[in-house]
């Protein structure tokens, strides 16, 4: 099999709260444009750190959208590659990092392998996803809950999930 299908989207969760946060996503959205066409971004939006015990710095998140005709388990594998550019490190679940990149959706895919589920499993339980996702994709349907992102993103509220701006509008935003 090859590392190429009919083009699908991909819908994909960046996340930062290491170093200087919107940098780390401006250099990952311009990867990513290496591996798609058509690329939408969601507004980025700020929130406490979810699932964790320590004190750790806020998060920037958003969502980025592109087609791409590459299998999920090649761009995966694109996206670590990117994410260690970054410093990512993993060392345990939930730690803070320089850049979290994940793929929420392909299309309408459904996988599940040890590497990658698609949809990603808890994308629908997060409000840092799903509200920067409803912005640029509110009728996107996920593929095994069968709700629209708009209808999973308004059971959420705000939850402490803060729209700061547009990245291209946030070149010296400090908080």
């Amino acid at each position: 099999m090859g590392s190429q299908i009919d083009p699908e989207t991909v819908y994909i969760g960046l996340g930062s709260n290491l170093g200087d946060r919107i940098a780390n996503l401006r250099s990952a959205i311009n990867a990513i444009k290496q591996f798609g066409d058509s690329i939408e971004l969601s507004a980025v939006y700020e929130t406490e750190p979810f699932g964790v015990d320590e004190e750790q710095p806020k998060y920037l998140n958003m969502v980025v959208v592109i087609r791409t005709n590459l299998l999920p388990t090649v761009i995966l594998s694109k996206f670590l590659g990117i994410e260690r550019t970054h410093g990512r490190t993993r060392n345990r679940q939930n730690e803070s990092r320089t850049l979290d990149i994940d793929i929420l959706m392909v299309g309408s895919q459904v996988l599940e392998t040890p590497e990658l589920a698609l949809p990603h499993p808890r994308m629908h339980e997060r409000a840092f996803v799903m509200l920067p996702l409803s912005e640029i994709a509110p009728q996107a349907v996920h593929p095994t809950l069968k709700l629209t992102v708009s209808e999973i993103a308004n059971q959420f509220g705000h939850q402490g999930v803060y729209r700061v701006g547009e990245i291209d509008e946030l070149a010296g935003w400090r908080s």
